[in-house]
C-alpha cells in the first residue's frame, strides 16, 4: 500500500496489468479452444479426403480387374474387337474415365479406347512421365498409379492406373491402363475445401516428389505436375513434421496417423494436417492459414475486450483524481533530483544530461570555478559556516551569470557554468568579474572570510565536439590554475597533450615490471684517491612507445597511481640480487645506496618487506644504505622516527638525500639518527666559481661532521671541482668525473680495473 500511496499511477498500471493478464488468460483459452475445433476438424477433413482417396483408388483397381479378367481367356488374348469393345463399355460406366489402353510389356500399344492419351506412339517405356510407373505394374501384385499429367489427345489432365494382366501362372501377359480425368475423378478432392473452408490440400508421391494431385489453387494447371517439390524441402517438411509429433517418421508412415504442425510460406503461417498413405506412397496435405483461425478468435474475444476496455476506462478515471495531487510531488521530486539541495543551483546529474543532448549546432563555453583551499574554511569555521558560505558563494555567481547561463554546483566546492553567445575576450572579462566577487570578503556569523577561486575554461565546439572531452578541457585548465591560484586558464593543447602523454605513462608503467621494462643501473661512490667504497641504485625504464624514461618523468607518476609499491619492491630485489652475485663473484665488498620514495616508506608494511628481501638474498645489512628525501619527515616526524630506529637496529644505515634542497633543519637533524648526507649537485656545480656556495658546502659538511655523519657529494664532474670538494672536508664523490650509472657488467669491469678510474692527479 506504502508504494501505491506514493505513486497511484503504479497502482493504476498494476491493476491494468492485472485486468490484462486476466484478459489474457480468458483469451488465450479461448484461442486455444478455437485452435483445437480448427484442427480437429481438419484432421477429420483430411481423413475424410484420405478415406475418399482410397475408395477412389480401389474402385478404379476393381474396374481394371474386371477389364484385365475378360481380356484375358483361357490365358489367350480374345480379339482385338472384343478388347476395344470391352473398353467402350468400361469407358461408358465411368464418365471420369476418359480411355484405355492394352499395352505390350515393351511399352508398346496393342489396344486403345477411344485414343491412345499416354503416348505420341512411342512405347510407355521411353517416356519419362510413363517409365518408372510401367515397369513398377510388370512387377507389382497391385495396380499402380502413374504420374498424372497433361494429355494433349484428351487434352485434360489425367492420373494414369495400371495393373499387369496375368495368366493363371502368374505371368504377366499384357499392362492394362486407365486414363482418369483429374476433374471429374476426384471433383469431391476440391468439393471438401471449398465447403469447409479450408486453404488448401494436395497429394504428392513420396517416390519421385510429383505431384499427384497439386494444391487446389494449381490443380488445373498442367505445369505443376512437370515440377518435383526440391529434396531438401521435403527433407526439411518432414523432419519437422517428425519433431513436432515426437514420433519416429517410419512409426507416422506404418500407422498412417494424421497429425498437425505449423509451417511458414512467404509471409504466412498454415496449420498442416498431414497424413501417409502407405498402400500407394503418397502424402495427404490439408491446410489453413492461421489468420483464418485468428479471424475466427477475433470474432469470438470481442465482447472480452469491449468488456476489458469498459472497466480500463472506469479505473482510469477514478484513479485519474487522485494522480492530480501525486503530479505535484513528482514535479518537486524532479526539482530535487535536479538541483542541489544547499545551494538550489542546477546539480552533477542535471549538468550530466545536459551534455548528453548538446550538439555542435548549440556552441557554449563551459566555465570551471574552484575554491582555493575551501577545506581549511569547514576545519576553522565548521561545517555550518561552510554551508553558508556555499549559499552566499552561489548567490554570487547566479548574479554575475546572464539569465540563460546554467549555473551548477558540481561538488563540495567547485561550481560550473555554462555560458552561450561569449567571445574569448568577453569570456576573460566575464571571468574576471567573478574573482573579484568571490574575492569579496564574506561575513558568516561574524567571521570574515575571505577567499580566491581558480577557474578553467574550455569552449563546445571549438576545443572539441565531444562534451566529455570538453569536461575534462576545462577541469585540466582549471587544474592549471590552481597551480597560481586566484586566476584563470583557458584550454589549449599543450594541457591535453600534457594530460594524455601523463596517462600514457601510466597506462604502459602498470605493465613495466611484468614486461621487463625496468632495469637498474649503479654509479660508483669513491674516495677522493678514486677507491670504489659503494655504488647508488639508480632506476631506469626503456619502454617501446614512450622510448627512455628517467626517474624524475615516471617516479611522481608511479606514486600518483599507486605503483610504487611494485616499483619500489623491483628496485630493492634487483638491486640486492644484483649485488650479492656481483660481491661474491669479484671478492670486495662495498656499500649499496637505494632511494626510497615518500609513498614507499611510509607504507605500513615497507619495513617487513624489506627485511624478507634482505634475508632472501643475505644481504649483509652494514653495506645497505636507504636513501630518503627530506620531505619524508616533514608530515609525521615521530612515525618516521621510530621506523628509522627500527631500520638501524637490523644495522642499515640512512642516507638524507638532496640535504639543503628542502625542509631540513638542525632540529630534524639532531632528533633522527641520520648516518650520511647527500649534498645535492645544484651546490656542487658552482662550487669552483662562487664563494658563496663553498662556504654553505662547507657548513654542511661542519654539520655533518658534528654528527658524525658521512657526507657524499652529487654531480662531481670535474677536476677543479674534485679538488675544492677535497679541500672543504668530503668524505665521498660520485659524479660524472669519475663514472656514468652502468650496469652491473660495467661496474664488475670498473671495480676490477682500478687504473681505468680517474683520480686526483690525472687531467680532466
Amino acid at each position: 500500500m506504502t508504494l501505491i500511496n506514493k505513486n497511484i499511477w503504479m497502482a493504476f498500471y498494476l491493476v491494468s496489468i492485472l485486468w490484462g493478464l486476466s484478459l489474457s488468460i480468458s483469451s488465450y483459452s479461448t484461442y486455444q479452444r478455437v485452435y483445437d475445433e480448427f484442427v480437429t476438424q481438419q484432421i477429420s477433413l483430411t481423413n475424410i479426403s484420405k478415406n475418399s482417396l482410397n475408395a477412389t483408388f480401389d474402385q478404379y483397381e476393381v474396374l481394371l480387374s474386371i477389364v484385365a479378367s475378360q481380356v484375358l481367356k483361357n490365358d489367350k488374348m480374345i480379339e482385338e474387337e472384343s478388347i476395344i469393345s470391352i473398353m467402350q463399355t468400361a469407358t461408358n460406366l465411368h464418365s471420369s474415365v476418359r480411355a484405355f489402353g492394352l499395352f505390350n510389356l515393351d511399352g508398346s500399344t496393342r489396344s486403345t479406347y477411344p485414343v491412345n492419351p499416354e503416348t505420341d506412339g512411342r512405347p510407355l517405356l521411353t517416356v519419362s512421365e510413363s517409365k518408372a510407373s510401367f515397369e513398377k505394374t510388370i512387377t507389382a501384385n497391385k495396380m499402380v498409379i502413374g504420374r498424372t499429367y497433361f494429355s494433349e489427345s484428351l487434352n485434360d489432365i489425367i492420373i494414369p492406373f495400371r495393373l499387369a494382366v496375368r495368366d493363371s501362372m502368374g505371368d504377366t501377359k499384357m499392362i492394362l491402363s486407365i486414363a482418369v480425368s483429374v476433374d471429374k475423378g476426384f471433383s469431391f478432392f476440391v468439393n471438401n475445401v471449398i465447403e469447409s473452408g479450408f486453404n488448401n490440400t494436395y497429394l504428392y508421391r513420396e517416390m519421385d516428389r510429383y505431384f499427384q494431385l497439386a494444391p487446389i489453387d494449381r490443380i488445373h494447371d498442367a505445369n505443376v505436375y512437370q515440377q518435383k517439390i526440391p529434396k531438401s524441402k521435403v527433407k526439411i517438411t518432414i523432419e519437422e513434421l517428425s519433431k513436432t509429433v515426437k514420433t519416429p517418421l517410419a512409426e507416422l508412415k506404418e500407422s498412417e496417423i494424421t497429425f498437425t504442425n505449423e509451417t511458414f510460406r512467404g509471409s504466412n503461417t498454415y496449420i498442416n494436417a498431414s497424413v501417409y498413405i502407405k498402400e500407394y506412397s503418397m502424402w495427404l496435405i490439408t491446410e489453413i492459414k492461421l489468420t483464418e483461425i485468428m479471424q475466427a478468435f477475433l470474432y469470438k474475444v470481442k465482447l472480452l475486450v469491449l468488456v476489458h476496455l469498459l472497466s480500463i476506462v472506469l479505473i482510469f478515471f477514478l484513479f485519474r483524481n487522485i494522480a492530480s495531487s501525486e503530479k505535484k510531488k513528482v514535479k518537486e521530486l524532479k526539482f530535487q533530483a535536479n538541483h542541489d539541495y544547499l545551494t538550489q543551483l542546477f546539480n552533477r546529474y542535471y549538468f550530466d544530461q545536459y551534455c548528453e543532448k548538446v550538439n555542435s549546432s548549440s556552441p557554449f563555453t563551459l566555465i570551471y570555478l574552484d575554491i582555493d583551499h575551501f577545506n581549511t574554511i569547514n576545519d576553522s569555521y565548521g561545517h555550518a559556516v561552510g554551508d553558508q558560505l556555499l549559499k552566499a558563494i552561489a548567490l554570487r555567481v547566479k548574479g554575475i551569470a546572464h539569465p540563460q547561463d546554467l549555473v551548477i554546483r558540481s561538488s563540495s566546492d567547485e561550481f560550473i557554468l555554462v555560458c552561450f553567445h561569449k567571445t574569448e575576450l568577453q569570456t576573460n572579462e566575464f571571468c574576471k568579474q567573478l574573482l573579484a566577487s568571490v574575492n569579496t570578503t564574506y561575513l558568516i556569523n561574524d567571521a570574515e572570510i575571505l577567499l580566491t577561486a581558480s577557474i578553467g575554461v574550455s569552449v563546445y565546439p571549438k576545443d572539441s565536439s565531444n562534451p566529455e572531452d570538453i569536461k575534462r578541457n576545462a577541469d585540466l585548465a582549471m587544474n592549471s590554475a590552481k597551480t597560481i591560484r586566484n586566476t584563470t586558464a583557458f584550454f589549449n593543447k599543450t594541457l591535453l597533450n600534457d594530460y594524455l602523454y601523463k596517462c600514457s605513462v601510466e597506462r604502459e608503467l602498470k605493465n613495466a615490471v611484468k614486461h621487463n621494462e625496468l632495469y637498474m643501473l649503479y654509479q660508483p661512490q669513491q674516495l677522493s684517491d678514486g677507491t670504489v667504497v659503494g655504488v647508488e641504485a639508480l632506476i631506469r625504464w626503456e619502454n617501446k612507445t614512450l622510448g627512455f624514461m628517467s626517474p624524475d618523468q615516471f617516479i611522481p607518476i608511479a606514486e600518483s597511481i599507486g605503483a610504487m609499491d611494485t616499483v619500489g619492491e623491483f628496485v630493492i630485489e634487483q638491486t640486492l640480487s644484483d649485488m650479492v652475485s656481483l660481491q661474491q663473484r669479484i671478492g670486495t665488498a662495498f656499500s649499496v645506496s637505494i632511494n626510497v620514495s615518500v609513498k614507499q616508506f611510509k607504507k605500513p608494511d615497507f619495513y617487513d618487506i624489506l627485511m624478507v628481501l634482505v634475508e632472501r638474498y643475505q644481504f649483509p645489512t652494514n653495506l645497505l644504505i636507504l636513501e630518503i628525501t627530506e620531505s619524508v619527515l616533514i608530515d609525521d616526524i615521530d612515525a618516521m622516527q621510530r621506523l628509522m630506529v627500527k631500520i638501524k637496529k637490523q644495522g642499515i644505515r640512512i642516507s638524507l638525500d638532496d640535504f639543503g634542497t628542502g625542509y631540513s633543519s638542525l632540529s630534524i637533524l639532531h632528533n633522527l639518527s641520520i648516518d650520511e648526507l647527500k649534498i645535492d649537485k645544484s651546490f656542487v656545480d658552482h662550487v669552483v666559481d662562487d664563494a658563496e656556495t663553498r662556504s654553505m658546502i662547507s657548513t654542511m659538511i661542519s654539520i655533518a661532521q658534528c654528527k658524525k655523519m658521512k657526507t657524499v657529494v652529487e654531480g662531481v664532474e670535474t677536476k677543479e671541482a674534485l679538488l675544492t670538494l677535497t679541500e672543504l672536508g668530503c668524505d665521498i664523490y660520485q659524479g660524472y668525473y669519475f663514472s656514468k650509472p652502468i650496469d652491473k657488467h660495467q661496474l664488475e669491469f670498473f671495480i676490477t680495473n682500478p687504473e681505468g678510474h680517474q683520480v686526483v692527479d690525472q687531467e680532466s
